[in-house]
């Protein structure tokens, strides 16, 4: 099946609450100011797109490929990221609480001062990824796979790690279940 390219677009500013762009090939797209909730990105590849200060909660990315996208200040509350591959992403200041990361794969991701409460990164593949000065209380990396992820400054309380695979550089100022990792 081939997939409808859409390339090199100023949306900035616009609504497209609920727009469809599933199962498509979004490059050099600017969706600064953008509001997207709900927005179904379902099935796309997103290239070199800017999402910055974007309005989208609920917008679903869900076997989504996405390289090389900014999402600097975006609100993405209840965001469903399942399943999808995410590579160079700026995540910084964004707001995603409950969102949903389930399966998905992730290298080369900022995550600065977000939070990311009750967010589910169970069965995710994480790597070279930091996690600085986030909000991960109640977050779930339930049979994740994390390599060379930093975590922070981060607040890991109430985080549920049950089965899984570490491979993760600590920082002196992490909190763990209320504790740094070393202490007892």
């Amino acid at each position: 099946m081939h997939k409808e390219k859409i390339e090199n677009l100023d949306w900035e500013g616009k609504d497209l609450t609920f727009e469809d762009f599933s199962e498509k090939i979004l490059e050099n797209v600017n969706f600064r100011e953008t509001s997207l909730t709900a927005a179904d990105f379902r099935n796309s590849i997103l290239i070199n797109c800017n999402f910055d200060f974007a309005y989208m909660p609920e917008a679903n990315f869900s076997g989504a490929v996405l390289l090389n996208c900014s999402f600097k200040e975006a609100f993405l509350q209840r965001a469903v990221f399942i399943s999808s591959t995410l590579e160079n992403i700026n995540f910084e200041e964004a707001f995603l609480n409950v969102a949903d990361f389930r399966k998905a794969k992730l290298k080369k991701v900022i995550f600065k001062d977000n939070f990311l409460k009750k967010a589910d990164f169970a069965f995710s593949e994480i790597e070279e990824t930091v996690f600085i000065d986030c909000k991960l209380n109640d977050s779930n990396f339930e049979k994740a796979c994390l390599r060379s992820v930093n975590f922070i400054r981060s607040d890991l309380r109430k985080v549920n790690m049950y089965k899984t695979l570490f491979g993760i550089i600590y920082d002196e100022e992490i909190i763990f279940y209320g504790k740094k990792p070393w202490e007892k």
